[in-house]
């Protein structure tokens, strides 16, 4: 199997680093001194991208990592998911080897009905769950040309979700579930319980800037251990960087939906609720001061998680059933700011 990147697009990966022990690359969404610095390595929202007309395709996939077993992926042809075999799964410290074959129902079905809006039919996605660290060990066509998908086969928006936990479920999360309704083409930079809106993270968003529309919801796990003061700096200097240079972008912002913190019988003998109470007030001054200067606007969180039933036993994240609805509901939100593009 022969890896030519210039053939695959790598979507949501900040590069390809080589990895001997796979005899392939690693692949991640962060750059590797940001990578490390924020403790974010996994690969949520990343895809590996390929357009070929071989009847077959064999994907080599490796993952690693110390403390799970297995990991999920998700196939794409489109818009449309794929089926594999029951129970498959990368196991962790192995090259795992995945066949699949191009002839499917999608043959025999109008293509007028096939790519209406996202992907087209022919566009492979290959998808990751949540588990660092994931490799690319070989894609073997059966000697068919391969190449990237063209602009005109990939969806016209791009969009950008950046969150805590709560979007780095994994291959339903929230924002997902919103691209796939709305059509959008997804970069996720959601981090589970680091997702402190370092300047750093804030500079690396901006480099990377060429997204259409852009969701954000503050992490929880920036209280108690960082003062109201430096909390409402970062959030500034985070919405600075995605306003200045393209202030008519939408930017949406969606405050915490009711959680454990909003619901307790003794809310002040709970450590985290005055720094809840305050993070949110934080949160709704700083969004009022940017709406009136850019294109900034927020979504309430209770209209989006509109039942209380699917938050977790842990009183704030969310369930699989509750992410989809959270999307679902979040889709209709976002549909009237999508910008008019020729």
């Amino acid at each position: 199997m022969k890896l030519n990147l210039d053939q695959i697009e790598l979507h949501n990966f900040a590069g390809a680093e080589p990895a001997e022990e796979f005899h392939g690359i690693a692949l991640h969404r962060f750059p590797e001194e940001l990578r490390n610095f924020l403790q974010a390595g996994s690969p949520v929202g990343g895809e590996i991208r390929f357009v070929t007309e071989s009847p077959n395709v064999t994907v080599a996939l490796g993952f690693l990592n110390a403390s799970v077993k297995q990991t999920l992926i998700r196939v794409f042809r489109g818009n449309y998911e794929q089926e594999l075999p029951k129970g498959f799964s990368l196991d962790n410290g192995k090259v795992t080897l995945l066949s699949l074959t191009a002839k499917t129902m999608l043959d025999k079905m109008r293509p007028s009905e096939l790519h209406t809006k996202g992907f087209a039919p022919n566009v492979w996605r290959i998808t990751f769950d949540e588990t660092p660290t994931v490799y690319f060990c070989g894609l073997d066509t059966c000697g068919y040309p391969r190449r990237k998908p063209l602009a005109s086969e990939k969806p016209k928006y791009k969009y950008l979700n950046i969150s805590g936990s709560v979007g780095q479920f994994g291959l339903d999360s929230y924002n997902a579930t919103a691209a796939r309704r709305l059509g959008l083409d997804r970069w996720n930079f959601a981090m589970a319980g680091r997702n402190l809106w370092q300047p750093e993270y804030a500079d690396y968003v901006a480099s990377v800037d060429d997204f259409d529309i852009v969701t954000f919801m503050f992490g929880m796990n920036v209280i108690p251990n960082i003062p109201g003061e430096e909390i409402e700096k970062r959030m500034r200097y985070m919405l600075k960087k995605l306003t200045e240079k393209r202030p008519e972008r939408p930017i949406l912002g969606i405050p915490t939906y009711a959680c454990n913190l909003d619901r307790l019988i003794q809310p002040d003998d709970d450590p985290y609720y005055r720094p809840y109470l305050e993070l949110k007030a934080i949160f709704k001054r700083v969004m009022a001061d940017f709406e009136k200067k850019a294109n900034v606007h927020t979504i309430p969180g209770d209209e989006l998680m509109d039942d209380p039933s699917g938050i977790l036993c842990d009183g704030l994240h969310l369930t699989a059933y509750a992410q989809i609805l959270y999307g679902i509901n979040l889709a209709e939100a976002m549909r009237k700011y999508l910008p008019e593009k020729k």
